[in-house]
């Protein structure tokens, strides 16, 4: 979702769910809304079925963005850039961000 919603706008504020889905008119109570002043984590562990509704919801509007953001990536002509070659960099760049980086302190201090 954030990844193609990028694509057709990359000057936009946010690329999660709750901000793609309000561009298409598909709204839903944000997370700081509903645990403020919590990080994920916290709420994982003092109340985790609240924490799994608001989940299940992001997931249904993923799955409402899903064909409403192919459909925008195929008007603007933007579909095989999407699939042939960010989504493939975007899992480089992960497995690259996971493995990390050689770094030579000694050279580093020179």
């Amino acid at each position: 979702i954030s990844l193609a919603a990028y694509l057709l706008n990359p000057l936009r504020q946010g690329y999660d769910a709750e901000e793609v889905g309000e561009e298409y008119g598909i709204t839903m109570q944000r997370f700081k809304e509903l645990f403020p002043k919590k990080k994920w984590n916290e709420v994982y562990e003092e109340e985790k079925p609240r924490l799994l509704e608001y989940e299940v919801k992001k997931t249904v509007i993923a799955e409402q963005l899903y064909e409403k953001l192919k459909n925008d990536l195929m008007r603007e002509k933007m579909l095989s850039l999407y699939q042939e070659i960010e989504l493939p960099t975007m899992y480089v760049l992960y497995s690259m961000e996971m493995e990390g980086i050689g770094v030579n302190r000694e050279a580093l201090k020179e």
